[in-house]
């Protein structure tokens, strides 16, 4: 097995994330039922004048822009000073949100940059809060990425992030490797699932304190297997790959798996994920 390069483990997630900057994050969050991981977010936001914070891998920024109204909403006039940074190392998903950004009239408090995670560097103690959904796990060098991090956030500010829970609990991702086994990854591949202890531990060791954690329930809803099958092939191309054409023999396979055991009173499939909500003080 080849061992892990991060810089080109970098350069197929923004060539995946280009890709399907809209067409798959569009469906991803059309199936989601309830945006829970926003809620988790919009309830740890300090409303105050000037706050500036950082969403870390801000993919389209469907939380950004969420957290963006909510400062907006909140403080008003005064909410000119007030500044979100969206990252990301993809430039088309950030396209996506700076239309968004448009139409919501909240241009002029978001700030979007297309850098890598790891390089990002806004100076001592600038931050009042980071947020991260599903992005601390596409850091190649943990504890190193959140010391640095750290370092740009006002002590006493709040760092918060949402990874996924353990596979088996996350039916969204679970259901296609059931079905169809995925090549395994290099050795020090950072993506995986259930890495709570591994972030809260991350953590502990960048010097962050008061290190919490919190499960809730994520759920995405598809119309039909079809629907599932088309989600899931735009965020994992092994799985595009792998199924062959519509109708083939493993493409079956995984229809009659859904079926049998997603398939709500109403015909839909139902998807449930355990996800973990993790905060830490600066």
């Amino acid at each position: 097995m080849s061992s892990f390069d991060p810089d080109k483990f970098k350069q197929e997630q923004k060539a995946r994330w280009n890709q399907g900057a809209l067409s798959t994050w569009t469906l991803w969050k059309k199936t989601q039922v309830e945006d829970t991981p926003a809620k988790f977010f919009l309830g740890l936001v300090p409303i105050r004048p000037g706050v500036k914070i950082l969403d870390l891998a801000c993919g389209s920024g469907e939380t950004s822009l969420q957290v963006a109204h909510l400062v907006s909403s909140h403080l008003k006039d005064e909410a000119k000073d007030a500044k979100i940074v969206c990252v990301d190392i993809s430039d088309e998903m950030l396209k996506v949100l700076n239309q968004r950004a448009q139409e919501m009239g909240l241009a002029n408090m978001v700030e979007t940059r297309c850098e890598d995670a790891e390089k990002v560097d806004f100076g001592a103690h600038y931050f009042d809060m980071v947020m991260s959904q599903f992005g601390v796990m596409f850091l190649p060098h943990l504890v190193e990425d959140l010391a640095r991090i750290r370092g740009m956030m006002k002590p006493g500010s709040l760092f918060s992030c949402v990874v996924w829970g353990e596979e088996k609990d996350c039916h969204i991702f679970y259901a296609a490797r059931s079905v169809i086994s995925p090549p395994p990854p290099p050795p020090g591949t950072p993506v995986s699932y259930g890495t709570k202890e591994k972030v809260m531990e991350a953590l502990r060791k960048a010097e962050f304190s008061d290190v919490k954690a919190v499960e809730f329930e994520v759920v995405h809803e598809t119309k039909d297997a079809e629907e599932y099958i088309t989600l899931m092939s735009g965020v994992n191309k092994w799985m595009e790959k792998s199924l062959g054409e519509k109708g083939s023999e493993l493409w079956q396979k995984l229809v009659n798996y859904c079926n049998d055991r997603y398939r709500t009173p109403n015909g839909n499939l139902r998807f449930p994920n355990v996800c973990v909500g993790v905060t830490a003080i600066a």
